[in-house]
Order: C-alpha cells, then sequence, then structure tokens
C-alpha cells in the first residue's frame, strides 16, 4: 500500500521503550509523516501550529528488534492510533540536526561530566545515523508540492 502522508523531518526523544516509558536518553532526527496540521490562533493576533506525526520507530527497543518502519493507523472510528504530537517540523535535515544538537548538548550536559558529553553526542550521532538509513525509503515532501484537497 503505497502513503501519500507529507514526509518531513523531526527532532524525537528516545526513551528506552515505545510507550515513553524510563528516562530521557537524548534526541534524534528522524522522518515522520505528517498525518495532521492544527493552527491555533492566540489572543495578541499570533499563531501556533501543531503537528500530528508518526514517528517511523518510536523506543530503542523497539527501533532494535522492528524489521519494518510504524506508518500511520486509523481505527474503525477514523481517528489514529499511533501519533505524537509536536510543536516543530522542519524542511531539511540540517535544519533539524542543529536544533537537535542543542537539544542533545543542554540535556547530557546536565547529567553527565563534561568530557562525556562529546563521547554521548556520537553515540547518538551513530543510532541517528541508522534510524535514517532505514527510512532511506521515505522522500520528504517539497513544501511547495500542492496536496490534494478532500472535499
Amino acid at each position: 500500500m503505497k502513503y501519500n502522508y507529507p514526509i518531513k523531518y523531526a527532532i524525537e526523544p528516545v526513551f528506552p521503550y515505545a510507550s515513553g516509558n524510563g528516562i530521557l536518553l537524548g534526541y534524534i532526527v528522524t522522518k515522520c509523516y505528517v498525518v495532521e496540521r492544527t493552527t491555533r490562533f492566540l489572543e495578541d493576533g499570533s499563531y501556533k501550529e501543531r503537528y500530528t506525526i508518526v514517528y517511523p520507530f518510536k523506543g530503542l527497543q523497539t527501533f532494535k528488534f522492528m524489521k519494518d518502519k510504524r506508518r500511520p493507523e486509523i481505527d474503525p472510528y477514523g481517528n489514529y492510533r499511533n501519533v505524537d504530537y509536536i510543536n516543530d517540523i522542519y524542511e531539511t535535515y540540517l535544519e533539524a540536526k542543529e536544533v537537535c544538537k542543542e537539544l542533545n548538548i543542554k540535556y547530557f550536559s546536565s547529567i553527565f561530566p563534561n568530557y562525556q558529553v562529546n563521547e554521548k553526542l556520537k553515540e547518538f550521532g551513530d543510532f541517528e545515523f541508522q534510524v535514517m538509513q532505514k527510512c532511506s525509503d521515505m522522500e520528504v515532501t517539497e513544501e511547495n508540492k500542492v496536496l490534494r484537497k478532500v472535499i
């Protein structure tokens, strides 16, 4: 089955298990399916966008043992079952990587001695590379691509 959801880059918090239980291990850049975008208008005239997405792999253990990527799943009532909600998606890997690196440095610096921070950054860089290789068939949707409107 062909999935025609837009694909973008996102920063995924990595936990030991897919449920999100356990201690945060760090962050990686990954591709994701964008299944919904919600715009919330604020009283000061600005707005915030929130994205409903599906990460292809969720949780360190899930990645190690899963052969296939997670895809958007819809229940009999039309609701998505395996989604996450995030505030930021990225058009390019480099843009996401820059933000992700800052998050990891800040997080790792708060729990590890300085000499271990670079070691942890490398460890997560290697893990991210493995995830991105498994997602190589997911082509990022161009921003200016016109999506079909369903009436």
